[in-house]
């Protein structure tokens, strides 16, 4: 599970984002055509394995410091 957070005090600011994970070299989204955040949005992807996982295209008025907490959670199979 990938969660992404904003602060909303200061208004909605990403419009579109994904999520990509680098497997085997390369980096994969793992979760596209994400739209507006609001103060959290959850990912569920399937079980993979990366050695590194990072925000992918986003858009909307992405400041570094105001920037979006991201966290990447096992959770467990159902």
């Amino acid at each position: 599970m990938v969660s992404i957070q904003e602060q909303i005090a200061i208004g909605e600011r990403i419009t579109k984002h994904s999520v990509e994970a680098m497997m085997n070299g390369a980096w994969t989204t793992i979760a596209a055509n994400g739209t507006f955040v609001g103060h959290r949005k959850l990912h569920r992807v399937g079980p993979i394995t990366a050695s590194a996982i990072r925000p992918g295209d986003h858009r909307g008025a992405w400041h570094p410091c105001r920037s979006p907490s991201f966290a990447a959670y096992q959770s467990p199979s159902p």
